[in-house]
């Protein structure tokens, strides 16, 4: 996740007076589109250079605003990237279990598709972690205002969606990662 996504987060984790839940449900949906648009960028700078990074997840990459462009903080990633060398074959089952696609699981080839399944399902956990965190602190602050998180729920709404089709089990429809990028950037314009 970007820097800058990172601190809005930690901004609306760790505030000490109750935020309005329009300001942080716009802080947190910005926060959840730059994840979004790292992970689908860095697969379609990667995939247009023709690797395959099967491990392409929140976790894996950072957005660098200073460098410009996308980091990738794995280091086996890093490490074979700067080696010039796909991540293919055997390597695949490498990949972190809980974003792996159906086709890796049953050890079959992957492809570019494949990485969009994994960013969809990052995309999908990150979104889901933030929706409880969200409903968990509605409900610790008190228990009539639960329906603060609705204007949350609203405007992750596209992201939802986008994770879904990103984790179709047959690899034909899911987008390519240039075509979730796409979709992405329409839909925060």
């Amino acid at each position: 996740m970007s820097n800058l996504a990172r601190v809005q987060l930690d901004r609306i984790q760790h505030c000490a007076t109750p935020i309005p839940p329009e300001l942080a449900a716009t802080v947190l949906s910005q926060a959840m589109n730059e994840l979004a648009r790292d992970m689908f960028g860095l697969a379609c700078q990667m995939h247009e250079l023709g690797f395959i990074m099967i491990d392409n997840k929140a976790e894996n990459l950072v957005f660098s605003r200073s460098a410009g462009g996308y980091q990738l903080i794995d280091g086996e990633l890093v490490q074979r990237c700067a080696l010039g060398k796909q991540i293919m074959g055997e390597r695949l089952m490498r990949c972190t279990p809980h974003y792996a696609a159906p086709e890796q699981r049953a050890r079959l080839w992957a492809d570019s598709r494949s990485d969009v399944y994994t960013c969809g399902r990052s995309l999908e956990w990150v979104v889901e972690r933030c929706l409880f965190q969200s409903y968990r602190d509605a409900l610790r602050v008190r228990s009539q205002y639960v329906e603060a998180i609705s204007p949350l729920v609203i405007a992750l709404r596209p992201l939802v969606d986008l994770a879904k089709c990103c984790t179709a089990k047959d690899p034909a429809k899911r987008p390519t990662a240039a075509e979730a990028f796409d979709l992405l950037e329409r839909y925060m314009s």
